[in-house]
């Protein structure tokens, strides 16, 4: 399922410092197929801004494709994981 934003201006708002609105009316499965369409640089921006929330970091990247994961979890900080994993 394609998500329901333009990930055009997801990309725009994350470069811009404003994209936490856009990403919390994502759904787990919404999220991860957004984040899959991101270049790494957008990821971990992304990424941070959702690090705030474990449960839902986490239940997001359970929603990624195997073969996308490891990229995923490669733009993570070293803290953001640490914590994931805690």
């Amino acid at each position: 399922m394609p998500p329901r934003i333009d990930v055009t201006l997801l990309r725009k708002r994350l470069r811009a410092g404003g994209a936490l609105r856009m990403l919390d009316r994502l759904g787990p499965a919404e999220l991860a197929q957004a984040l899959t369409e991101l270049p790494p640089a957008e990821l971990r921006i992304a990424l941070d801004q959702l690090a705030g929330d474990r449960n839902r970091l986490t239940q997001t990247i359970q929603q990624v494709p195997d073969e996308l994961l490891d990229e995923l979890l490669e733009a993570l900080a070293d803290p953001q994981l640490a914590k994931l994993l805690g």
